[in-house]
């Protein structure tokens, strides 16, 4: 396998990016984020996926896991863990995991929580095919409603 430099990785990621929120016409579906936030929040949803990965997936689908996450984050109660299993599919949810199940959770900042995950799910033979860990600081109203999803610094953890 060939690997690219950095900076061709980096205009490919961009490409799939700009790709992806392209995918996410006016017209399309509701529930996913500002069309402006998207230049931020694609890039900070995908932090820890390998190029190769993101460019092995439509721009649709790229797009649709980080809509249909934003979707489950629209509402939540302060320390109550939403989460949500399924298997996407085109015609269903607009966007597709290649026939894979989903597991998307928001939660408050839990250490160890995706690794826990990860093991239960291990635990009970399902294979982890791919793990999307993002993490946003996120500002709510007095009814748990989402105002604003912001990215966290690399390097950095949310509070």
């Amino acid at each position: 396998m060939t690997t690219l430099p950095s900076s061709a990785a980096h205009s490919d990621r961009d490409r799939i990016f700009e790709q992806a929120a392209a995918a996410a016409a006016p017209n399309k579906g509701s529930g996913g984020p500002p069309r402006d936030a998207l230049p931020a929040l694609l890039p900070a949803y995908y932090r820890h996926v390998a190029t190769e990965e993101l460019a092995s997936r439509t721009d649709v689908d790229v797009y649709g896991a980080l809509a249909s996450h934003h979707h489950l984050a629209l509402d939540r109660d302060p320390g109550v863990a939403k989460v949500r299993v399924f298997t996407p599919t085109v015609a269903e949810h607009g966007w597709s995991a290649a026939g894979h199940s989903v597991v998307e959770v928001v939660v408050d900042d839990m250490p160890f929580l995706v690794d826990s995950l990860t093991m239960e799910l291990s635990r009970q033979l399902h294979d982890v095919r791919a793990v999307i860990h993002p993490t946003f600081d996120v500002r709510r109203d007095e009814n748990g409603r989402l105002l604003e999803a912001e990215p966290v610094a690399s390097g950095s953890t949310a509070p």
